[in-house]
């Protein structure tokens, strides 16, 4: 029924921004402009995401006299963004993951931090800095000061949103009927924890995983991101003990049967939950929504951030910085919209933004999603209020992957060893063994 109902918004939103001209009657209109705006979007057409997104900028067409041109790409695609912006094709705004575009796109980007300030009657005449969620306020400054251009250090380059921490989601009514009373803070208790839901008869930790998010993991927290960028660089280096640490904790957690190894390989991640019984599954929080749609209505999540190891090292806390309460190290991020540097709406672009996270459909947005609001003052949907603690636990910053990903055919050959391990059992050796082949 709620997927039936997102198709229903979607034809109302579509036939809606179709029908709008920029010369059609509104009421209370934002200023009338009869400008054009073209939206390159990541979201594929009948995503969620797009359903609300389409609704609220039907809305803003309808009050602005403005129009907007969407691309549906689908995926994302920091190639073809900038692909569009070097081939003369307008683009005034597009969305993304924010590390990923940032990495490529940052000069692109126009410097948002004076429309931020700005009240608008949307907001009950308040700025988007002054309703903003503070993780999403400091993630957004945090990685525009990394990726900016040099010589503009002092920008923010985006509007986030649908913030995600990778960690290890878990059914809360499992814990509770395996007597787990609080998640687990270290590898030793993360073990403990395993064996109490095996004993309970629940399969602890889905196989249907993102390989390099466990490896690669492990390894920036015992090594650091640098040196894992190295080691997707240089074979010999997978004989160092660190890989084989990080090999046999997880081969002995397989050969305990904590891990499925029954579900689709075809398709890693939560993206096809085929066995009920997991009570774990280490992901992106903001996919919660795809364990929402697989299990009963009523079902909770919640999340702790990856076991703490005894070999993790120390100046890793140094690293903290914009987050000084948080006690660990993730890969965090969120999506985002942003603004070329070289529109010549950007007032107008913002505007569409803002209507996107008006309180009906940030609200909206969250709730269809399963994500964490834009604002502050929105309430978290239920089913996902279990994973705000491993939110306030953030530490220092991990790019996603933990570095496994500046050598896709790297990782691409670890990824294969490592779900080798999960499906057919191969040793921890035979892994390493492979990894050290040119």
């Amino acid at each position: 029924m709620k997927r039936r109902m997102l198709t229903i918004c979607l034809t109302t939103a579509l036939t809606l921004s179709a029908c709008l001209s920029p010369g059609s009657p509104a009421v209370e209109r934002l200023g009338v402009a009869n400008a054009e705006l073209n939206y390159f979007s990541s979201f594929h057409i009948d995503d969620p995401f797009a359903v609300v997104i389409a609704g609220a900028i039907a809305e803003y067409e309808a009050t602005s006299g403005n129009r907007v041109n969407i691309i549906w790409n689908g995926g994302e695609s920091a190639e073809e963004v900038r692909a569009r912006h070097e081939s003369g094709v307008r683009v005034d705004i597009w969305d993304g993951d924010i590390e990923f575009q940032m990495r490529q796109n940052a000069e692109l980007m126009l410097d948002l931090t004076n429309l931020y300030d700005r009240s608008y009657t949307l907001l009950g005449n308040q700025s988007m800095s002054d309703i903003i969620n503070p993780f999403l306020w400091n993630f957004a400054g945090q990685m525009s000061r990394r990726f900016a251009p040099e010589d503009s250090p002092d920008v923010l380059l985006t509007v986030p949103f649908a913030p995600y921490n990778v960690a290890f989601v878990y059914n809360q009514a499992m814990f509770a009927s395996a007597g787990i009373a609080n998640p687990p803070r270290t590898w030793e208790e993360f073990l403990a924890v395993c064996e109490l839901l095996n004993a309970r008869g629940f399969m602890p930790l889905s196989g249907q995983m993102q390989p390099n998010l466990a490896y690669g993991y492990y390894l920036a927290r015992t090594m650091g991101t640098d040196w894992v960028e190295e080691l997707m660089h240089n074979p010999s280096m997978w004989t160092d003990p660190a890989v084989f640490r990080m090999a046999t904790h997880f081969e002995r957690l397989i050969r305990a049967g904590s891990v499925s190894r029954h579900e689709s390989r075809a398709h890693p991640g939560p993206h096809a939950i085929l066995n009920d019984s997991v009570a774990m599954w280490l992901m992106r929080t903001s996919d919660i929504r795809k364990l929402v749609e697989s299990h009963d209505p009523g079902t909770t999540f919640g999340a702790f951030n990856f076991p703490r190891l005894e070999e993790e090292r120390g100046d890793l806390d140094s690293l903290v910085g914009e987050t000084p309460q948080g006690t660990f190290a993730t890969m965090h991020g969120a999506h985002g919209f942003f603004i070329s540097a070289d529109t010549r709406y950007a007032d107008y672009a913002f505007e569409m933004i803002v209507t996107v996270f008006s309180p009906n459909f940030d609200q909206q947005l969250s709730v269809e999603t399963s994500t964490v609001p834009f604002a502050a003052d929105i309430p978290w949907p239920p089913e996902i209020r279990g994973i705000e603690r491993s939110f306030r636990e953030i530490g220092a910053w991990l790019p996603y992957g933990g570095g496994t990903m500046s050598n896709p055919f790297t990782q691409y050959r670890a990824d294969v060893g490592f779900r080798r391990m999960i499906h057919d059992r191969a040793p921890a050796r035979e892994f390493i063994t492979a990894m050290m082949r040119e």
